[in-house]
């Protein structure tokens, strides 16, 4: 990546590059707004795990539900992964944890089906933060 050529075509956003373990905490320290959607590309169960501690900043930090893509979690032949391993073993342990807390899971809409189906709504979740103070907030129209 030609890190200078991105930085140059970025106007509002921030680039943070380093371990994410040190991004997550640069991340709350910098934050310029509310979180309400990651997109997940790590790859590793390691990475994974230590990227939700994105979940852990106050609630001025975030939505108290955040929309999730999970790349790594819908397999072909070639890359199998299941709950056990990778992505979705970081969310199951994830959600062990925080039973009552908070959760990520996936919403019933994309369970329901639609006219046309693709791969990226089994990779959609949501993680929602039960004491949110904006939790109990109607979001509907």
């Amino acid at each position: 990546m030609d890190v200078e050529s991105l930085q140059r075509k970025l106007k509002v956003a921030k680039l943070l590059l380093s371990d994410v373990t040190d991004t997550v905490k640069e991340f709350h320290a910098t934050r310029p707004a509310r979180v309400g959607f990651i997109s997940f590309d790590l790859d590793y169960y390691s990475s994974t795990a230590n990227a939700f501690h994105i979940f852990d900043g106050p609630d001025r930090s975030l939505l108290p539900r955040v929309s999730c893509y999970f790349v790594d979690i819908v397999s072909d032949a070639h890359q199998l992964h299941s709950d056990i391993v990778g992505e979705l073993l970081a969310m199951k342990e994830f959600n062990e944890l925080n039973i009552g807390i908070a959760t990520i899971a996936a919403p019933s809409i994309m369970k329901a089906g639609t006219a046309f189906p693709a791969k990226w709504q089994q990779q959609i979740f949501v993680h929602h933060r039960f004491g949110h103070s904006d939790y109990h907030t109607y979001i509907g129209a």
